[in-house]
């Protein structure tokens, strides 16, 4: 039998995992600097380090829960992985890129990666760089898988 205690738990952990955004910037941290955590079968978790996700078979998933366990697999990143999932979603928002997050989580030979690429998009018209921050033009906004595929490091990249 499952226990509330155990829902509690499992409570706890989604919410304080979770905040509502109610401006740009707020979505912005919640959707780029944050960490996300899936409660359900098939729900998956992510803390910019890693994925989580539960066994999607519903009485799998209720057996798991019953005993007060949870069922569920798990990836580790790589630098790489966690510059591109950073690149894949700050694009996607106003705020864009920042270059000074990126130096810091990242390092220096990331950053100048970014940059090369981000001034190859901008004599293109596709991005705007101010503010020490990179973002989609209203062409680059149109043409974005394109500009993110530039971004992207493949994983044999060494930095």
């Amino acid at each position: 039998m499952v226990t509330g205690r155990f829902f509690a738990k499992i409570a706890v952990l989604f919410c304080c995992s979770m905040a509502f955004a109610v401006n740009g910037s707020q979505f912005y941290n919640l959707a780029v600097k944050s960490t996300t955590s899936g409660v359900g079968p098939a729900a998956h978790s992510y803390n910019r380090v890693g994925r989580q996700w539960n066994v999607s078979h519903l009485p799998k998933y209720l057996k798991a829960i019953g005993e007060e366990q949870l069922d569920f697999e798990c990836e580790k990143l790589s630098l790489n992985e966690r510059y591109n999932d950073y690149i894949l979603t700050a694009l996607r928002t106003s705020e864009g890129i920042d270059y000074n997050y990126i130096e810091s989580k990242f390092g220096s030979d990331i950053l100048k990666y970014t940059k090369e690429i981000a001034d190859q998009q901008k004599l293109l018209d596709n991005v705007v760089v101010e503010n020490n921050r990179c973002h989609l033009t209203e062409k680059g906004i149109f043409i974005s898988d394109s500009i993110f595929a530039e971004f992207i490091i493949v994983e044999d990249s060494e930095f």
